[in-house]
């Protein structure tokens, strides 16, 4: 009779272990994903707040320069700040694709880690 007890009570104790592992797991397999998502959509929103700031900023520099006298050839000067790299860059998207490109590949580095998600 103590051997069926203790058979009985060693499967409860397993069953309650093994739900709390898979808690524990999704829990910290939860917390990776949320992490990934927020740093990508902080990279989003400073990339935007950073662009934005940087156009009012030069937008200041050329209405400033365009009112002294000596105010030369002005799309020119403009085209010297950015450069045609950077043009092209933010036409394309660059930026955004390749803060895309890191969350995917970090968010498949932390499913490899996730033993019961597997590839």
């Amino acid at each position: 009779m103590g051997a069926l007890i203790s058979a009985v009570l060693g499967k409860i104790v397993g069953s309650a272990a093994f739900f709390g592992a898979v808690q524990a797991a999704m829990f910290v397999a939860l917390k990776a994903v949320l992490t990934v998502l927020l740093f990508s959509g902080l990279a989003v929103v400073l990339h935007n707040f950073l662009i934005s700031w940087i156009t009012d900023y030069i937008t200041a520099a050329a209405a400033a320069y365009g009112n002294h006298p000596d105010a030369g050839n002005l799309e020119q000067f403009v085209f010297q700040i950015t450069g045609i790299g950077a043009y092209l860059g933010g036409l394309f998207k660059v930026q955004e694709s390749f803060s895309v490109l890191m969350a995917g590949f970090s968010v498949g580095a932390v499913r490899s880690f996730i033993p019961f998600i597997g590839k």
